[in-house]
């Protein structure tokens, strides 16, 4: 199973509509629409989700779900 974070050195985290999620997973790989649509529904439902696309960006994720967007749907830094 994985964790949503790979680190746990932010106050943040806590914060995160997805803290605590019993399926993690879903964010990386979603078995169904429902799972991937409820994914979705939480990051837009996040306090944090800015915060937490910004740390995927710094981490350089290639994949799962990160403060409401995928990373193939996100533009390079500079270009926001």
């Amino acid at each position: 199973m994985r964790t949503l974070f790979p680190t746990n050195n932010a106050r943040w985290l806590s914060l995160a509509a997805c803290a605590g999620d019993p399926n993690p997973d879903a964010w990386f790989v979603a078995k169904s629409m429902f799972e991937a649509r409820r994914a979705e529904k939480v990051c837009r439902s996040c306090p944090v989700a800015a915060r937490c696309e910004a740390e995927a960006r710094e981490r350089g994720e290639e994949f799962g779900r990160w403060g409401r967007f995928v990373p193939a749907q996100k533009l390079p830094a500079d270009a926001a």
